[in-house]
This record gives C-alpha cells, sequence and structure tokens, in this order.
C-alpha cells in the first residue's frame, strides 16, 4: 500500500508539474503571438504646468509673434494605432514620419499641415506580427509604403488661451491609407513648451475603410475598430 501511494502521488506531482509547464508555454506563445508590448508614449504632461515660466521669454506662453510659422515635425514623435481583441488592446508604433504644420495663432483657418508616415517602420514588438500586418492582406507596404494626412479646416480653436496650458481643439483632414483615402476628423491638443510645439490626437477608423478585413484566430477576436493617435513633437 505504502508503495502504491508513493507512486501514486509522484504521478500526481509530475502532472502537476506537466500542467504548469504547458500553461507557462501556452501563455509565453499568446503574450509574444497576440499580447501588447508596445507603450503609447504621450507628448503632452498636463500636469506639467509651468506658470512661472508662462511668457514667451520662459518658453510657454502663446505669442503670435513667436509661434507663427512652420513647424516641422522633430524626433520623437510617433504614431501609433491600437486594436481591442477579445483579450487586450494591441499597439502598433510607426517612428518615420516627415510633415510640418504652418501656425496661425490667431487665424487658424490660415493653418495648413501634412504628414508622411514610413508604414514600414511599423512595429509592434513581434516580427512575425509586424511582418503579417505589412503584407498584401492588410497594409500591403510593398505597393504602399506611406500613408499621408492633409488638413482641411481646423474647428472649436479656443479664444481663451492660458499660458502653459494645452489647447484642446478638432482637425479634420483627409488621412490616405493603401492609396484609399478617407475624411477624419482628430481630437486634439497642442502646447508650446521649451521652444517646441507638441500636438497629440486621436480619431477611430475600421479595417474596412481601407479595404481590409480585421483578423481573427482561433481563440482571438478582434474588434473592426481601429484607433489611430499620433503624438509629435515639433521645431
Amino acid at each position: 500500500m505504502n508503495i502504491k501511494w508513493r507512486k501514486r502521488n509522484l504521478w500526481l506531482l509530475f502532472s502537476s508539474f506537466g500542467i504548469l509547464i504547458v500553461a507557462a508555454v501556452g501563455y509565453w506563445m499568446y503574450d509574444y503571438y497576440a499580447g501588447n508590448h508596445i507603450r503609447i508614449i504621450e507628448v503632452i504632461q498636463e500636469d506639467a504646468v509651468d506658470t512661472a515660466a508662462a511668457s514667451p521669454a520662459g518658453g510657454s506662453g502663446w505669442d503670435a509673434s513667436l509661434l507663427d510659422k512652420q513647424w516641422n515635425i522633430a524626433e520623437g514623435s510617433q504614431v501609433y494605432f491600437s486594436v481591442k481583441t477579445s483579450i487586450e488592446a494591441v499597439a502598433f508604433s510607426l517612428s518615420k514620419i516627415e510633415g510640418s504644420w504652418d501656425f496661425h495663432l490667431q487665424e487658424p483657418s490660415r493653418m495648413k499641415a501634412h504628414a508622411t508616415i514610413d508604414v514600414t517602420s511599423l512595429d509592434s514588438g513581434n516580427g512575425s506580427r509586424d511582418n503579417d500586418i505589412r503584407g498584401s492582406s492588410y497594409l500591403n507596404v510593398s505597393a504602399y509604403p506611406n500613408a499621408t494626412f492633409e488638413l482641411s479646416s481646423i474647428e472649436q480653436w479656443p479664444d481663451d488661451r492660458a499660458a502653459g496650458e494645452a489647447l484642446t481643439f478638432k482637425m479634420n483632414g483627409a488621412l490616405t491609407v493603401k492609396g484609399i483615402t478617407k475624411n477624419v476628423q482628430f481630437d486634439c491638443k497642442t502646447k508650446y513648451e521649451n521652444g517646441q510645439l507638441k500636438l497629440s490626437g486621436q480619431t477611430v477608423v475600421t479595417f474596412g475603410d481601407f479595404g481590409m478585413r480585421n483578423p481573427h484566430l482561433l481563440v482571438l477576436n478582434t474588434e473592426n475598430n481601429v484607433k489611430i493617435s499620433f503624438q509629435l513633437v515639433l521645431s
């Protein structure tokens, strides 16, 4: 009886270890192939209002004579898109962006802006997944290596512009992905500090808007909505 009891307990022990190993491998495979590995970094920190440096000399004031000029997208800028799966939101980053913003503080109707995003720079922290999204079933980067945005109008530009604080407004324009153009509206914020303009915005499109199907796995569903956001530094 004692020998049988020991064998039974050894079998249970090894079975438990086996289950733990299978679970660990399964989680690793899910995390690598379907999990999120990108953290979206906000360029505008709302809690960092420096009223002591609120004059143009201090670098945080809203002054047309200082700001009304062309600002170019600089290093540190990122475009992100994210999709929500049945498990979590998975984000992709795009780090190669060129463009400019012709800024007119008192006359937003005169503003012009455009951006070109190198879609081949797509990164989700998973090379296999990235290659799939770059492929012909989705972004087809070999045929369409760039996406573009062209500003058409500004809405809800605030008249009250407190020094050192971010301005909120809406930016309308044409977004082109895979050669397909769609009119979109971004909810935006901008802030001037330390000699740079920071600009962030977000909107929601669908896979179908740009001729794509939303991806599905056997154990993972993906919503049709795609959240696009940009975090830009302009100098």
